[in-house]
């Protein structure tokens, strides 16, 4: 069957009548029943698949995305699911694009994809199996009605390997080169050359220590190993083969000692319980004077109030970070005002076109949902991650 013009299909989602076949061919135009928002093309099934979950063969299911409100992206992503002879036959795609739309199609929606969900939606949401969460972290829809719930939770774990550690190493570059000091005389119309260079380092002298050896902490070892870096990581458990690229690997019940000895600590570990206030003035106290913290984590992962003290008196050399207890960091904070500080808004794992590759993940697991195969990237509600 071939797949209608757009504006076709907007058509159909409408409700409004097909445009007749050709006199060429002959065959049955028929009429489709309006649904709310837009909707994948009426293409129907070729093969029954009783076994997926509480779906009848002749239902739809419902699913919702609300990566993107952009008219483009909604084109796009209705475009590709009704090239897909598989989705297109299963699945009925909404895009809300207008204010109250998604309240709308909420209590329908079957599996929903989504940055972030609150216990309010999920009140709403009755009908809701499985949400994707378009990022790494989770934590923000794992509020207790959902930990105890049936619905599968997964996450976007893959789509910032590309982008995280490069920022999380541009910091270490910035530190590392005098960069954050040059930067800091250009805005104070400085020129002191000794300020700058007192506070370079010769990388492959140097110790940094990643705590999270996960996919993104492994992208940053490699980095620091082709800079000649000695790489030590901790982990929850150390149990389990030696992560690629580090040279030692401790458990968190170690993590004091590693401190000690490092010049650059990055985190790269999830938020949650399991993580909050890891980092805090006893940690601080551990480490080097000439020593810098990283956090590419979540704000929660570092007792704020201890790190701006270390860093106001000198516990600490400096600090990168991109993610912070409250967001939008407030206009006062003295984050904003600390020489020693290297800031970002957040947008380390972000790049234009991050919606739109959030949605490709989306799909490939909503074509493993709708065959019954086993998702990616499945959260363990409990542990967080």
């Amino acid at each position: 069957m071939a797949i209608r013009p757009y504006d076709t299909w907007l058509s159909w989602c409408r409700g409004e009548a097909l445009p007749r076949p050709s006199s060429r061919r002959k065959r049955a135009t028929r009429r489709v029943a309006p649904t709310e928002g837009f909707a994948s093309p009426p293409i129907a099934p070729r093969h029954a698949h009783a076994h997926i979950a509480g779906m009848k063969t002749h239902e739809p299911l419902i699913v919702t995305c609300t990566y993107s409100r952009e008219p483009e992206f909604a084109r796009r992503l209705y475009d590709q699911v009704a090239a897909d002879r598989l989705l297109s036959s299963r699945i009925r795609m909404h895009v809300p694009l207008e204010r109250g739309e998604k309240e709308q199609i909420l209590p329908e929606t079957q599996v929903y994809a989504t940055f972030r969900f609150s216990p309010e939606e999920f009140a709403v949401a009755r009908r809701l199996k499985w949400i994707q969460i378009g990022m790494a972290g989770v934590d923000s829809a794992l509020f207790p009605a959902m930990r105890d719930s049936n619905v599968i939770v997964t996450s976007s774990v893959g789509l910032h390997d590309e982008t995280v550690p490069y920022v999380a190493w541009a910091f270490v570059l910035a530190f590392a080169t005098g960069l954050h000091e040059a930067y800091r005389q250009k805005s104070a119309h400085i020129w002191d050359r000794r300020a700058v260079v007192v506070t370079r380092r010769i990388l492959s002298q140097h110790l940094l220590l990643i705590v999270g050896t996960g996919r993104i902490g492994q992208r940053i070892a490699l980095l620091a190993k082709h800079a000649g870096m000695t790489v030590w990581g901790v982990r929850r458990r150390t149990t389990g083969p030696k992560p690629h690229y580090f040279d030692r690997v401790f458990s968190r019940r170690a993590l004091h000692s590693a401190l000690r000895q490092a010049d650059f600590v990055i985190l790269i570990v999830p938020g949650g319980e399991a993580t909050a206030q890891m980092i805090g003035a006893e940690e601080l106290a551990c480490m080097k004077p000439s020593a810098y913290l990283i956090n590419m984590a979540r704000g929660s992962v570092v007792d704020e109030p201890a790190l701006i003290a270390a860093l106001q008196n000198g516990t600490i050399a400096g600090a990168g970070l991109d993610v912070y207890a409250t967001e939008p960091l407030p206009p006062n904070h003295p984050f904003y005002d600390l020489p020693n500080v290297a800031m970002t808004p957040h947008i380390s794992g972000d790049t234009l076109d991050y919606p739109w590759r959030a949605a490709q993940l989306f799909l490939k697991n909503l074509r493993r949902y709708v065959t019954g195969k086993p998702l990616f990237n499945v959260v363990d509600k409990r542990r967080g991650y």
